[in-house]
């Protein structure tokens, strides 16, 4: 588990009053406990094994990858009030994303409030004028997520005809756990605002508990298609074509495909990862096929997005379970190559084509220098 961070307050004299507060001994033994805290936790890397060599073997205890508290878990960030400019329709997704990631609503408004919501840390208050003024200490992250709504502007839907599949891929810049393919089918008008009612949005912009909660309200709405490719079965497949873009459109073609044929769509978008994404289909296709950057401003490719992650992170954790590791780290960040090279040293080398994707330079590398 990550280690908490405490920080202490020091005693004081107050001029006016004359007063002066005393520490007890164990209020003394207490800051100092504090104060070493904190030089810990500064000077010690972000994410630790603990199978760290200096906690004895590494054969006693199980790999785990932990990571500290953030600047913002820490309490750390200066009180500050933020004000954006919203439309309705941008205030609507923002409430549902923050309802879903645990803020709670007040039930009694001022005149002129459309919501209010509170969170450790955090209000956020939304005014018919479309004003939103957010403020507190730990308002940053709701801050970053309205300007990702204000970056996605509504998609013109101009030509765009219903049944619209969106398709969008997680797992593929992660060295541990699988490639997952996901793909979302909105059948007219009233699902799509369903999809914009359960929080859907680019997953980058959300926490895992947010995606998770989001995929189980996500059940049932349109319909939906996902293909996991665990690493053992990515690394195979890889080895036939050696270029993971080439391998994404195999995948993407016949998902989408089949969910376009089941929705009978008129539209699919798909968010853009490569030149070769523009050809998925060497004949036409009845459905009109778009493929753009930042298409998650599309609910059904947002959908897609949410899906999609909520699948890697479920893979992610079968694939620690299933090699005998308490948890893997996400990305391809140095503390996951220093991870994965402590892994491989403790359990073996083969280890690495059943928990990570081999394609990758460290991982190459890493393999190469086992021999």
């Amino acid at each position: 588990m990550g280690m908490q961070c405490w920080w202490g307050q020091r005693s004081s004299t107050s001029p006016a009053s004359g007063c002066v507060t005393v520490l007890s001994p164990i209020s003394r033994h207490i800051q100092r406990s504090t104060r070493r805290l904190r030089v810990e936790s500064l000077s010690s890397s972000h994410n630790r094994l603990s199978t760290d060599s200096s906690r004895g073997p590494a054969v006693a205890g199980p790999l785990v990858f932990d990571r500290c508290c953030t600047s913002v878990e820490r309490g750390d960030n200066p009180s500050m009030n933020t004000v954006k400019t919203m439309t309705h329709e941008q205030q609507e997704r923002l409430r549902s994303a923050l309802t879903v990631g645990g803020g709670i609503e007040d039930p009694e408004l001022p005149v002129g409030t459309y919501f209010l919501t509170r969170s450790e840390g955090s209000v956020v208050t939304a005014y018919r004028s479309g004003k939103v003024l957010f403020q507190g200490q730990d308002c940053d992250r709701q801050v970053r997520l309205a300007e990702g709504i204000l970056a996605h502007a509504k998609p013109a839907s101009k030509g765009l005809e219903f049944p619209i599949v969106g398709g969008d891929e997680s797992g593929k810049g992660d060295l541990f756990g699988p490639l997952v393919v996901a793909a979302f089918a909105a059948r007219d008008e009233s699902e799509r605002r369903e999809v914009v009612r359960a929080g859907a949005r680019d997953c980058k912009l959300m926490t895992d508990a947010e995606v998770h909660a989001v995929a189980t309200r996500l059940d049932g709405i349109g319909i939906s298609s996902i293909r996991v490719l665990m690493p053992q079965e990515y690394n195979a497949r890889y080895a036939g074509v050696h270029n993971v873009n080439v391998l994404l459109n195999e995948v993407y073609a016949g998902l989408l495909l089949e969910l376009a044929t089941a929705s009978k769509a008129h539209t699919v978008i798909l968010d853009k990862y490569g030149g070769r994404a523009m050809a998925l289909w060497k004949s036409p296709q009845s459905f009109r096929f778009v493929v753009e950057t930042h298409a998650e401003r599309y609910p059904e490719v947002a959908a897609a997005s949410v899906l999609a992650r909520a699948a890697f992170l479920d893979g992610l954790e079968r694939t620690a379970r299933n090699s005998g590791v308490v948890r893997l780290p996400k990305g391809a960040s140095m503390e996951a190559q220093a991870f994965m090279r402590r892994l491989a040293s403790d359990k073996g080398k083969n280890v690495l084509r059943s928990v990570a994707k081999v394609n990758f330079a460290p991982v190459k590398a890493c393999l190469e220098s086992l021999f």
